[in-house]
């Protein structure tokens, strides 16, 4: 009996030694050796190289790669090369036009081996940044904000860090609870082509001026000329609005109306379009201004109606500034911050809702008579109703007219 029981017992542990796989070992990588570089052209292509010291011979490596912002992951089989003294290097060369990144973002990047036998080894995460590197940046710092040109003196990005000095004191008194970031970059192109075609390279569509709210990063177009201060104040003020009221209510800012948006960031500027007063008093003698409530997800693509929509957006922000002050421009954007929609966050903030201060405020700003317009909108087709009622009566009165009396006497005899 108990040879049975030995026996079996050490046919158990024979099965039992045959069938059981073993533990793979934990990978092996000198952390302190691993070495990163990144080179890339802006627009073009982008390079990562890792170097390290394994005691395992790598089989197989992905790099890993995302820009800030981006909801997307790429993940690209890299080259591995043997070097001396169990070292190795990744590299791997991706081709931008396939998928741009976001310009002047921090890119996060990392990578993952696999060798026979052992666990796979992620390395830790690494950052570059990838602004356009095919211009020589001049720069500026003070406090929060970092300017970036490439054209001009020094007294030139001088300027441009006194107007966002300046900027941000306006916006705050218009946003007063909303904080500084601790980085504000400018980067200032000499033309807005430039702009244009260094933004097109990472896919994206801007005019003369861009800000990207959650990277604390504005983009403008400053052409040399009489002209440039103008420029600077009403361009630079705009984006860092953008910038504030992200710092103010986070992710949620994409829930901001455009006509609230773009209408706050028009008046913070320093020195206000003067065509837009022009456009406001054109479009309503020619009963063309465009409903409020029409700019709330967005503003229209034809580049005449756009321009309004500025005006109007802008005209309109500040009609609602100057009204209800500060405090109803908080409540404002908070309501839409947490979702309300275009007319239900007014309403509840300011007592009234869209089309009710969309008509004082023309009222009062452009000393529009809203009955007289409407009755100036309806005449036209008042006219042709008389017309199409008026004709075809006046035609059988006429025809009437020059039937026989006999016929009429006997037309009213039979009825």
């Amino acid at each position: 009996m108990c040879g049975r029981l030995l026996a079996l017992l050490i046919a158990a542990t024979l099965i039992l030694t045959f069938h059981t796989e073993p533990a793979q070992a934990k990978f092996q990588i000198n952390q302190p050796s691993i070495k990163t570089e990144v080179e890339y052209t802006f627009g073009e292509i982008i390079t990562f190289r890792v170097r390290f010291q394994s005691d395992a011979a790598i089989q197989e490596a992905l790099i890993f790669f995302q820009a800030t912002g981006d909801t997307q992951t790429d993940v690209k089989t890299a080259t591995v090369t043997p070097l001396r003294n169990n070292q190795f290097e990744l590299s791997y060369t991706y081709n931008l036009a396939d998928r741009p990144l976001r310009a002047f973002s921090k890119v996060e990047y990392w990578f993952q081996v696999k060798a026979q036998g052992v666990e796979d080894f992620p390395s830790p995460h690494f950052l570059f940044y990838y602004e356009d590197n095919r211009v020589k940046w001049q720069s500026l710092e003070e406090n929060a904000f970092r300017v970036h040109w490439y054209e001009g003196d020094v007294a030139f990005g001088q300027s441009v860090l006194d107007v966002a000095k300046a900027g941000l004191q306006h916006v705050q008194s218009l946003l007063p609870q909303a904080e500084i970031p601790a980085n504000i970059e400018i980067y200032i192109y000499p033309t807005s082509k430039e702009m244009q075609t260094t933004l097109s390279l990472a896919g994206q569509n801007w005019a003369a001026g861009h800000a990207d709210p959650d990277l604390g990063v504005m983009v403008a177009a400053l052409p040399a000329g009489p002209d440039q201060r103008l420029l600077m104040e009403e361009r630079i003020p705009h984006e860092l609005m953008h910038i504030m009221l992200y710092q103010l209510v986070g992710p949620n800012y994409a829930n901001l109306p455009t006509w609230l948006n773009e209408g706050l960031a028009s008046a913070a500027e320093l020195y206000p379009n003067p065509d837009y007063q022009i456009l406001l008093n054109s479009a309503q003698k020619k009963a063309t201004l465009l409903p409020i409530a029409s700019l709330c997800q967005g503003f229209p693509q034809d580049a005449s109606n756009a321009l309004l929509a500025y005006a109007e957006a802008a005209s309109f922000a500040r009609y609602l500034q100057s009204r209800f002050g500060t405090p109803g421009i908080q409540s404002l954007v908070t309501n839409y911050a947490n979702g309300l929609d275009c007319q239900r966050g007014i309403e509840t903030a300011l007592g009234m809702n869209l089309t009710q201060l969309e008509r004082q405020w023309r009222e009062d700003t452009l000393a529009e008579n809203i009955y007289a317009t409407a009755a100036g909108n309806i005449l036209p087709w008042f006219v042709l109703l008389v017309a199409a009622l008026v004709v075809p009566l006046g035609l059988t009165f006429s025809k009437l007219r020059k039937k026989p009396a006999s016929q009429l006497s006997e037309r009213e005899y039979d009825g």
